[in-house]
């Protein structure tokens, strides 16, 4: 679908409900809630970890993207890798791995969540291992940090789900003094119409509609 009749949509929408004395869904404002309402969405779809809803994202999804390695040589017992600047959910990760003349890519990484990884280091069932071909890694502050002991972290991939592609329409000045232009979104149709449909609602609740709504406090309660 086109920025355009999606901005005329959600202006109908918009105008069809108002009881707000004639305040108007402008251009801006439509991109800002547009952008936002689709991040949530996708994210609403990941974590109800439904296939047949994920297949509406799959567009979104890179493979195997090689991670650029971070300097850290403060801390020897990992190396550390920068997240992809358009990173928004974690899929799948693998590794390349060398132990002097042996270099493998069958290791199996599990993430330690809530775990302390000193302790892991320390735990004989749980450290990384190169003979049982087991690590574990720590995503935070943008970047991986994959754990070592007695190897080397040659090279790590990432599988992941980016963010969606920011739409944007022609006919206002930004905030950084530059005019707008349109850029349609990427999304399935399907989906756009859902996102219309939470532009239509959280316009109403920045307006002082709640009631009208009956919008729960996420504002989406089953978009799909």
């Amino acid at each position: 679908m086109k920025i355009v009749d999606c901005y005329l949509r959600a202006l109908q929408k918009a105008e069809e409900n108002m009881t707000n004395g004639g305040i108007k869904l402008d251009k801006a404002r439509f991109v800002q809630l547009f952008n936002d309402e689709q991040n949530r969405l996708v994210r609403y779809i990941l974590d109800k970890k439904n296939e047949e809803d994920i297949r509406y994202i799959q567009k979104l999804v890179v493979y195997s993207k090689e991670l650029d390695e971070k300097g850290d040589k403060d801390n020897p017992e990992s190396t550390l890798f920068s997240l992809p600047s358009d990173f928004f959910s974690f899929s799948n990760i693998s590794g390349v791995f060398t132990k002097g003349e042996c270099t493998v890519t069958d290791f199996t990484m599990w993430e330690a969540k809530n775990e302390n990884p000193h302790e892991l280091l320390a735990d004989f069932f749980n450290k990384p291992d190169f003979d049982f071909r087991e690590t574990f890694y720590t995503i935070g502050e943008d970047s991986v940090r994959v754990y070592k002991s007695g190897f080397e972290v040659d090279t790590v991939y990432l599988t992941y789900y980016r963010y969606p592609k920011e739409v944007d329409i022609e006919g206002y000045v930004k905030s950084d003094g530059s005019n707008s232009t349109d850029i349609d979104p990427e999304l399935d149709d399907k989906l756009i119409g859902i996102i219309l449909n939470m532009i239509e609602k959280q316009f109403a609740l920045n307006e002082s509609e709640y009631g009208r709504y009956q919008i729960d406090s996420n504002n989406v309660q089953s978009p799909l």
